[in-house]
């Protein structure tokens, strides 16, 4: 778990805190300055994949049938949505395979009173009784602004819930 230096490293702080569970330190800062981070809107979440694939695995684009994260836009929230699917399955693979996800959230549509674009690490899932769903998602947020006594950055919100503050987004993604 680290907290961000500044308003504006939750990317580098995110990417670093994935580099780190994968065994790969690099601090926020080199990140910051390795993905573009700039004071006006942070981190561009292109720009931030991108280096969390050259940390992590040699190369910025992810040459096909190698290892490597991914982008996807989210569109829709709802349950029953392509999109929805699509992120329970590559949750339950990437956390299962012991890579954490990268997630993009309006921060006003999980923290009232808060605003911005900003970026988490998500570190696990709840599944159904019977095993068939997800019935929640485990993210650890780096804002200094919204540690818990108790728990620190460790969030829990529903896939609907997470999607819906994705769809909010200038930049609506998630990575896997």
């Amino acid at each position: 778990m680290q907290i961000q230096r500044a308003w504006n490293t939750c990317a580098p702080t995110s990417v670093s805190m994935i580099l780190a569970y994968r065994g790969v330190q690099a601090s926020q800062e080199e990140l910051a300055r390795a993905m573009g981070t700039d004071g006006t809107f942070g981190t561009h979440n292109v720009n931030a994949i991108r280096v969390l694939n050259q940390y992590l695995f040699g190369y910025e684009e992810v040459p096909a049938g190698q290892a490597g994260y991914h982008l996807a836009t989210v569109t829709s929230s709802a349950s029953n949505s392509e999109d929805m699917q699509l992120f329970k399955e590559r949750l339950r693979k990437n956390i299962d395979d012991g890579y954490p996800l990268y997630y993009t959230i309006d921060n006003a549509s999980i923290y009232p009173g808060h605003k911005g674009e900003h970026n988490v690490v998500g570190t696990g899932y709840e599944l159904s009784a019977d095993g068939s769903d997800v019935l929640a998602v485990y993210y650890i947020d780096p804002s200094y602004t919204v540690q818990d006594p108790v728990y620190g950055g460790l969030k829990r919100v529903t896939p609907e819930e997470l999607l819906a503050a994705m769809c909010a987004c200038q930049e609506p993604n998630y990575a896997w």
